[in-house]
């Protein structure tokens, strides 16, 4: 009802556009008529907001190198903004440049000490780097509030099974299993596939799409699911991706009309 009262009023008006694309994108996954909506939202002056979020679209699609320098051009109208800042630190952990990553994750969190974003990003590079020290005194200082989130605890089970303590990691991913919001994000399905449990991975992911989770975008993400060899050709897999609009064929197309090089 927002939506058509704000187009009745201005037809492209750029934050109605933004939020009808999201919309579309989340519930019926079509990325065609998302991105062009995102598209038409862009031409506004002020298209922070829908360029912010059609970067999001262009990670969902593989296209992360068009992704990162947008957000550089979001970032540099606000440098003192938390959100642009951990969002490109996102970014930069998708596409495996995790020394840029825990790099801008510390710019964001010198700005705001509790953003969550940041602080996954500063988790995921340093793990990824393999800086087990740094990571444990990373979650030695998080306040214990912040250890609760879901998607923060998963991200600590991920340190302890890579680092070699898998009781502790299973401990922590049993402890998730009993919380309904931890199925809600990715990295509790990640957490399920670094601990071998594969199949119940995979219905983690397919709850992530039955409940149109925004992160179910992360289920097609090299970083997350695709380098698995175990799951990268998995029927139950591919057909989630198929399901969602983000399967290889229907990538590539994708990318062939909105990636510019």
């Amino acid at each position: 009802d927002a939506y058509n009262k704000a187009i009745a009023l201005n037809p492209e008006q750029s934050e109605a556009l933004t939020a009808k694309a999201w919309t579309i994108q989340l519930l019926q996954w079509d990325w065609n008529s998302a991105g062009d909506m995102y598209q038409r939202a862009m031409k506004a002056k002020d298209n922070t907001n829908a360029l912010l979020w059609y970067n999001i679209f262009l990670l969902a699609i593989d296209a992360y190198e068009q992704a990162i320098r947008n957000q550089r051009d979001i970032e540099g109208r606000d440098p003192l903004h938390p959100g642009y800042k951990s969002t490109l630190a996102i970014f930069f952990v998708f596409s495996g440049q995790y020394e840029a990553a825990a790099s801008k994750a510390l710019e964001a969190l010198e700005l705001n000490p509790r953003h969550l974003f940041a602080l996954m990003a500063l988790l995921d590079a340093n793990r990824s780097l393999g800086r087990f020290s740094v990571v444990e005194r990373l979650i030695q200082d998080l306040d214990p509030e912040i250890l609760e989130w879901p998607t923060i605890r998963a991200r600590v089970g991920l340190y302890y099974a890579e680092s070699g303590n898998l009781d502790k990691a299973i401990e922590i991913y049993d402890a998730l299993l009993l919380d309904p919001s931890a199925a809600n994000h990715a990295a509790t399905s990640y957490l399920a596939l670094k601990l071998g449990k594969l199949e119940e991975a995979l219905d983690l992911m397919n709850h992530l799409v039955e409940v149109n989770a925004w992160s179910v975008m992360s289920i097609r993400s090299v970083y997350y699911h695709r380098g698995s060899e175990a799951l990268k050709n998995h029927p139950r897999y591919l057909a989630l991706l198929q399901q969602i609009g983000l399967d290889d064929d229907s990538v590539a197309r994708l990318r062939k009309r909105f990636v510019t090089e």
